[in-house]
C-alpha cells in the first residue's frame, strides 16, 4: 500500500493536531450506535494521531457515525475500515465495537468458516425424520425418509431468496478510502478473474458508466443493479466519491450469480432466484464463491481473512462470514403482532424493506435476514434464517385463522 496519505475526508492529521484533543472531540450525546458507546474523550484523545499505513486515521474511521446518529430499523456501527490494518491500528475502539456489535466476540475468539452447503440441515420445528412401515413379502420393514434442508420454504409466502456477502482484495484500500487507480485496478483485476467462470457461472460484465439504457434498465427490472449511493451511512463514509468510475456488476447468463465491483466493498458475491429454495441459492454461492477465490488467488490477490476476523471488510458489521442470507417473505399479520420484534430477537434475525436498508416495508412484505456474521459458520447462519423464516410462516399462517401464536414461541438461539 502507498505510504502518502489519501487527499479524502479528515486525513488532514498535522492540521489537526494544532488543536487540543477537547476541540476536536466529537459531540456524541444524541448518538446511538456501537461507536458513540464505546468512543470516550480520553480514547480519542490517545487515537487522533495515530494513522494506518496508507494514511486512515481515527476521524475517517468514525466520520459516518458523527455524521448519522442513529438508524431506524437497525443499530448502525458507526464506524468503518479503510484498509486491513485499520483493525489493528484502531482495535482500542474496534475491538469492543465488534464485541459489542457481534454478541461478545472476544478478541481472543476465532472465526469459524463452513461453506460446505451439503451440512444444511432439515428445518425445526418441521418433522426431521419419518419411519414409514412397509408391508413387503409379509415382512415389516422400517424406511427411514429423511427431509432435506432449506428447498422447502413455502412459495406462497416466501417470493424470494438470497444469499450474498463481500470480498476485499489483501494489497488496496478499502472503497471508503482507495484513490481512483486502486479502485480501477480493482476493477480490471476482477473482469479478469470472472471471464475465467464456465459451465452455469459464465456471464459478462457491465460496466456502470459503459450501460446502455436497455442494459440498464433490464438490470433494474431484475432488480440486479445498485445506483449511486444514496444512503447517508455510505455517503459519510466516502463511498460515493468518483461515480459511477469503475463500478460494475457482473452475472452469469442465467441471472443468478452476481458479483458487484467497487460498491461497499471490493467484491459483494450473490446467489438468488425465486421462490423458497434457499438450499439450492447457497449451493450455487458456495460453489461460486470457491470459484472466485482460487481465481483471484492464482493472479496473486488472495482475499483480506485473519483467524480472528475472519473475511476482512469495509464494515465491522460484516466481518466474519460477510454473509447476510434473506428472503423476501409476505408477513402482514405477524408483522402486526406485537410479539413479531421479540421472536426476531430470538431468532437472530433482523428485518429491512424491500428495497434495502433505508426502506420501509411494503404490503407486508419484509426481506427477513440473519443478523449475526461473526462467530458463526456460513452454514449455521443460513439455518438460522432456514429455520427462523420457517417459523414465522407457519405463525403467519395461524395468525390468518385467527388462532394463537403461543405455542410457537421460540427459545433465545
Amino acid at each position: 500500500m502507498s505510504g502518502s496519505a489519501m487527499p479524502f475526508g479528515n486525513t488532514h492529521n498535522e492540521t489537526k493536531m494544532k488543536y487540543a484533543s477537547e476541540q476536536e472531540y466529537p459531540d456524541l450525546s444524541k448518538h446511538n450506535n456501537h461507536m458513540a458507546r464505546i468512543l470516550t474523550a480520553s480514547m480519542y484523545e490517545r487515537l487522533r494521531s495515530k494513522q494506518t499505513p496508507s494514511g486512515f486515521t481515527l476521524d475517517d474511521v468514525i466520520q459516518t457515525g458523527v455524521d448519522n446518529p442513529g438508524h431506524p430499523f437497525i443499530m448502525t456501527v458507526g464506524c468503518v475500515a479503510g484498509d486491513e490494518e485499520t483493525y489493528e491500528v484502531f482495535k482500542e475502539l474496534l475491538d469492543p465495537v465488534i464485541e459489542d456489535r457481534h454478541g461478545g466476540y472476544k478478541p481472543s475468539d476465532k472465526h469459524k468458516t463452513d461453506l460446505t452447503a451439503s451440512n444444511l440441515k432439515v428445518p425445526q420445528p418441521s418433522v426431521q425424520v419419518t419411519w414409514l412401515t412397509v408391508t413387503l413379502n409379509k415382512l415389516n420393514m422400517c424406511v427411514l425418509l429423511l427431509l432435506k434442508g432449506g428447498d422447502d420454504l413455502d412459495p406462497n409466502y416466501v417470493l424470494s431468496s438470497r444469499v450474498r456477502t463481500g470480498r476485499s482484495i489483501r494489497g488496496f484500500c478499502l472503497p471508503p478510502h482507495c484513490s481512483r487507480g486502486e479502485r480501477r485496478a480493482v476493477e480490471k483485476l476482477s473482469i479478469e478473474s470472472l471471464a475465467s467462470l464456465s459451465g452455469d457461472l459464465k456471464g459478462k460484465y457491465y460496466a456502470l458508466k459503459n450501460m446502455t439504457d436497455a442494459e440498464q434498465q433490464q438490470l433494474i427490472d431484475d432488480h440486479f443493479l445498485f445506483d449511486k449511493p444514496v444512503s447517508p451511512l455510505l455517503l459519510a463514509s466516502g463511498m460515493g466519491r468518483d461515480w459511477p468510475d469503475a463500478r460494475g456488476i457482473w452475472h452469469n447468463d442465467n441471472k443468478t450469480f452476481l458479483v458487484w465491483v467497487n460498491e461497499e466493498d471490493h467484491l459483494r458475491v450473490i446467489s438468488m432466484q425465486k421462490g423458497g429454495n434457499m438450499k439450492e441459492v447457497f449451493n450455487r454461492f458456495c460453489t461460486g464463491l470457491t470459484k472466485i477465490e482460487n481465481l483471484f488467488k492464482e493472479s496473486n490477490h488472495p482475499f483480506m481473512w485473519n483467524e480472528h476476523l475472519g473475511y476482512v471488510l469495509t464494515c465491522p458489521s460484516n466481518l466474519g462470514t460477510g454473509l447476510r442470507a434473506g428472503v423476501h417473505v409476505k408477513l402482514p399479520n405477524m408483522s402486526k403482532n406485537a410479539k413479531f420484534e421479540d421472536v426476531l430477537k430470538k431468532l437472530r434475525l433482523q428485518k429491512r424493506g424491500t428495497g434495502g436498508v433505508d426502506t420501509a416495508a411494503v404490503g407486508g412484505v419484509f426481506d427477513i435476514s440473519n443478523a449475526d456474521r461473526l462467530g458463526f459458520s456460513e452454514v449455521a447462519l443460513v439455518q438460522m434464517v432456514v429455520d427462523g423464516v420457517k417459523l414465522l410462516v407457519e405463525m403467519e399462517k395461524k395468525l390468518e385463522k385467527g388462532q394463537s401464536i403461543d405455542d410457537l414461541m421460540p427459545a433465545q438461539k
